[in-house]
């Protein structure tokens, strides 16, 4: 699942993204979203509109589509 989040990431390089992320202890999934400034092999960038730009891995997300708004 990750290898393809990742391919997915690569084409919205500079788009507005929405990304879920689903953890364990949580029994909903987490939206976030916001500019996706980079990507690579374990992270990824996001200029969040809230909470300013944040870095996270592939772990937990389970979907990633482009912010159509």
């Amino acid at each position: 699942m990750g290898d393809l989040i990742r391919k997915e990431l690569v084409n919205f390089l500079g788009k507005n993204i929405i990304v879920f992320f689903k953890y364990v202890t949580i029994s909903y999934n987490i939206r976030k979203s916001g500019k996706l400034l980079s990507c690579d092999d374990k992270f990824f960038v996001v200029d969040e509109i809230k909470d300013g730009r944040s870095t996270y891995s592939y772990d937990f997300v389970v979907q990633v589509m482009e912010d159509k708004e």
